[in-house]
């Protein structure tokens, strides 16, 4: 399933903050991936743009790199409005973040 251009731009601009914020840091993928409990490939996908990480993960991710999560996961002003739908995987919402279903999940 291919996603929709918006939303692989977001994903695109949330991964480069985060490698960029790791790689700052000194940090492996590997590290990172230890510390917010989840797997190496889930790092590098998101580092890639592939995922998009759930709410609870974005939480982890901000704090394990010492940022605030609205800092390193910036809503666009353009290009993606809520509802956008993504690729499930490890760590990923199908929704926006303040989805109903997003919030459902979280519970």
């Amino acid at each position: 399933m291919q996603q929709p251009d918006g939303v692989h731009n977001l994903g695109s601009l949330w991964g480069r903050r985060v490698r960029a914020r790791r790689e700052g840091l000194g940090l492996s993928q590997q590290e990172l991936a230890r510390r917010c409990a989840v797997t190496q490939q889930t790092i590098s996908k998101i580092e890639v743009g592939a995922v998009l990480p759930r709410d609870v993960l974005k939480l982890e991710l901000a704090q394990q790199l010492e940022i605030s999560p609205r800092t390193l996961f910036p809503w666009p002003a353009t290009g993606v409005g809520p509802g956008a739908a993504t690729r499930r995987g490890a760590g990923t919402t199908t929704d926006h973040p303040n989805s109903a279903q997003a919030q459902e999940d979280h519970l």
